[in-house]
């Protein structure tokens, strides 16, 4: 192994180092406000401030009406509630389920609007002009909300003072059915824990889609959504960071959204979501380690951007350590007119245990065996069952599932490069 190659690998090494002692360390010192939180079982609201929800949908005839459905079974006043639904040039039957769901759930008070197809910022912007609540709530058309989650959000609201602008959910799968689907109710469970710390740390960097809460006043006061963003939902969290604002995590708030189903349409979501992430850290670099804006300057944004080098990095190593060793074989092989018989002869599988790097096995234990103590915490507080499943689960999370995630990061970036562009 040449020197540039230790230096790029000591070089991940120490920043996932930093990161995972960074967190572990906050972990330990919110404990006891965690457990606090999770005591609290029954919310009781003094006001009741109307909600608008916004529901903007663009061929989504599979889900919109189970989206609206999971409204009517939500523990808040009817009365307090209205829903705006933004067809955006669908080309399916999305304005024909709305309607049905119209006529099915008069409890409701549910508005119809068609525009032609703008974009998801475009829709939540055109909701936005007409919303009546003092709380805008985003709620994509493939998700469905648990009955506690608008009041557990409200509740934050109410004790959270004028300076809090947002409210992110906890996010899970919705029936996961396949391999690729449970990798990702893996990725989305991490993602709550990780949540709920970056809320302790005032660093959390996106505002999910799937029933993300805003005071009104504040994003209207700043202008709305960013129609020109392919990941809207980051960019308005940025915004909000820029401007000091508060943004708060239901760590029990959950709401279910469909996930892709196959490698391609993972890599749509994926390649959308580095892109706008990439794009939104060049447009707000005056962030970066920048000492005003706490830990979001200082610690979150540069550990953003390094999440890109991890991902290309680790990459780089699979091709380095597996890919170029086998292409060596296979080339082998092509000299020799592919003769497996005299391959299989020479070939000679030399393995000492001695030979064996003691350090690098030394720091992948430790690395798998903190990623199993972090997994099973992170299940836990998501008040999921890890199952028997888990370790098997571990392992195609780290050696098949974020390899894969890694080498759509590379992608991501060579496209943002050569200037593709992408819509909603």
């Amino acid at each position: 192994m040449n020197v540039a190659i230790k230096v790029l690998l000591f070089t991940l090494y120490l920043g996932l180092l930093y990161s995972l002692v960074f967190f572990f360390l906050t972990f330990l010192e919110k404990t006891g406000i965690f457990k606090k939180e999770n005591k609290r079982k029954v919310i009781h609201l003094k006001h009741y401030p109307m909600v608008t929800i916004a529901v903007p949908a663009h061929n989504e005839e599979q889900g919109v009406y189970s989206t609206l459905a999971s409204l009517t079974r939500l523990d808040y006043p009817k009365d307090r509630m209205e829903i705006i639904v933004v067809n955006d040039g669908s080309t399916d039957n999305t304005e024909a389920e709305v309607k049905r769901a119209i006529k099915d759930f008069p409890e409701l008070k549910i508005i119809l609007i068609n525009q032609r197809n703008m974009g998801k910022g475009a829709a939540l912007n055109k909701a936005l002009e007409i919303a009546t609540g003092e709380l805008f709530a985003c709620l994509d058309a493939d998700s469905v909300v648990e009955p506690k989650t608008l009041k557990k959000m409200v509740y934050m609201f109410n004790t959270g003072g004028k300076e809090l602008a947002l409210v992110t959910p906890a996010m899970k799968v919705k029936e996961p059915r396949n391999i690729l689907q449970r990798l990702q109710r893996t990725e989305y469970i991490i993602s709550i824990l990780l949540q709920r710390l970056l809320a302790r740390m005032d660093s959390i960097y996106v505002a999910p889609g799937p029933f993300s809460v805003y005071r009104t006043s504040i994003i209207r006061k700043h202008g709305g959504f960013d129609h020109t963003s392919i990941t809207e939902d980051q960019e308005i969290a940025y915004r909000m960071q820029y401007h000091n604002y508060k943004i708060a995590h239901c760590h029990d708030g959950y709401v279910y959204t469909e996930c892709p189903k196959n490698v391609f349409k993972l890599f749509r979501q994926r390649n959308r979501w580095y892109r706008g992430s990439l794009i939104n850290l060049l447009k707000y670099r005056r962030m970066m380690l920048n000492k005003s804006y706490g830990h979001f300057g200082v610690f979150q944004m540069p550990l953003n951007l390094f999440s890109f080098f991890l991902g290309a990095g680790s990459v780089f190593f699979f091709v380095y350590f597996f890919i170029r060793p086998l292409a060596r074989q296979v080339r082998n092989l092509y000299l020799t007119d592919f003769d497996i018989a005299t391959w299989l002869k020479d070939f000679r599988f030399n393995f000492n245990i001695l030979d064996l790097n003691v350090n690098i096995l030394f720091v992948v234990a430790a690395l798998f065996v903190f990623s199993l103590v972090v997994m099973f915490i992170a299940h836990r507080n998501a008040r999921e069952g890890l199952g028997h499943r888990g370790f098997i689960s571990l392992l195609a999370y780290f050696l098949v599932y974020y390899l894969l995630l890694g080498l759509f990061c590379c992608l991501a970036i060579i496209e943002l490069g050569l200037g593709k562009k992408q819509k909603w």
